[in-house]
């Protein structure tokens, strides 16, 4: 009877050892997102320039989309620069490839989207972190304008799933103060989309001053704002969602700074201005 006992105590031991060696094998697979390093991946890194090439080529071959094989061993490196917290944004992530307004013909600032089927990512990928984006399986093409790595379906760009974005979009240790570039409106560019901007003696137009960003009646799914610049009267269009907390919010009045990013309508018509929350505006009453 005491040895039974015995060796009941035993397997209990050894069981509870296997389980436990289970959960530290999970842990440490699957590193936990609050870590402050960067992971480390296998690979080659690649650009964002080299990526707009990518699919510059695919296009002059006929092809809508870019696809990167699942034996194609990249990785990109970019800062977040987008943020869902205010509802502006949704299912996807803007990231760049700098953190600051730094340009160079070898390395030009670029920014991307990355669409992916989940809400709430600033959760887990918020303004400024570091992103590691694991190429290998993945489409470069174009939606509503706007160049977009997810996953492929033929020349569709179809979006990167809820049980797997965590693997293909690493955080890295990183949260990095992201400086906007500082630049007039009628001197924007096709290479500033997807980036983050700042522009300064800017004020939302006079006649529209009475308006809520995007809560009017005749807004829908998007208010258009108009956003001029004070120096030479160049304007472009402010886009909010329906989606946005600050939907009823009155525009702000009077002139300053705000930053944001250039993006394209939807129906990929014309360049649109898009700001992450309200806390963008810096307008002061003169």
């Amino acid at each position: 009877m005491k040895t039974n006992k015995i060796l009941s105590y035993l397997s209990i031991a050894v069981l509870a050892l296997f389980l436990a060696s289970c959960v530290n094998d999970d842990d440490y697979a699957t590193p936990s997102p609050s870590g402050t390093e960067d992971p480390v991946l296998t690979g080659q890194q690649t650009s964002f320039q080299a990526i707009y090439s990518r699919l510059a080529q695919a296009n002059a071959d006929g092809d809508a989309t870019a696809i990167i094989e699942d034996d194609e061993d990249l990785y990109l490196v970019g800062y977040v620069v987008s943020s869902d917290q205010s509802g502006n944004f949704f299912e996807e992530l803007i990231i760049q490839n700098k953190t600051d307004d730094s340009d160079s013909m070898d390395d030009p600032r670029l920014g991307l989207r990355l669409a992916v089927n989940v809400s709430s990512l600033s959760d887990t990928y918020e303004f400024g972190r570091k992103v590691f984006v694991k190429l290998n399986g993945l489409t470069i093409g174009t939606a509503n304008g706007i160049l977009t790595v997810a996953k492929g379906e033929g020349s569709q760009v179809e979006q990167i799933q809820e049980f797997e974005y965590r693997d293909i979009i690493l955080r890295g240790g990183e949260v990095a103060t992201i400086t906007p570039k500082v630049v007039a409106i009628g001197d924007l560019t096709e290479q500033d989309l997807n980036t983050f901007i700042q522009f300064d003696n800017a004020q939302i137009n006079r006649n529209e001053l009475s308006l809520t960003y995007a809560g009017e009646p005749s807004d829908e799914f998007d208010g258009f704002r108009i956003i001029e610049s004070c120096d030479d009267n160049s304007s472009m269009l402010l886009q909010t969602s329906t989606f946005a907390d600050f939907k009823s919010v009155q525009g702000a009045h009077g002139r300053g700074s705000i930053q944001g990013i250039m993006s394209r309508d939807f129906g990929d018509d014309f360049n649109v201005f898009v700001i992450n929350s309200v806390a963008d505006v810096n307008f002061v009453n003169t």
